[in-house]
């Protein structure tokens, strides 16, 4: 499932042209939390603490970061802002 989400991960990052280590940043994070939950994440999860994890690295490592919107935009309308 984790491979899943970081494929995904980088897609969204070649899109919004979002520099490699940020994204090795990210799915830091995103292992840090997974490794911190006390239950079973469901699937529908994964996508929302990926674009969380991206978003917040954006805002540590990025000149340019990318609006939440456009975030949800990459969800394909899972999630909203």
């Amino acid at each position: 499932m984790r491979e899943i989400l970081v494929d995904w991960m980088m897609e969204v990052a070649e899109e919004f042209m979002i520099k490699r280590d940020t994204v090795y940043v990210a799915v830091d994070y995103v292992d840090r939390y997974i490794s911190l939950a006390d239950y079973e994440l469901p699937k529908n999860e994964l996508q929302l603490i990926g674009t969380s994890a991206l978003y917040m690295a954006c805002k540590v490592d990025e000149v340019y970061v990318p609006r939440i919107g456009d975030f949800a935009l990459a969800t394909d309308g899972c999630y909203s802002e």
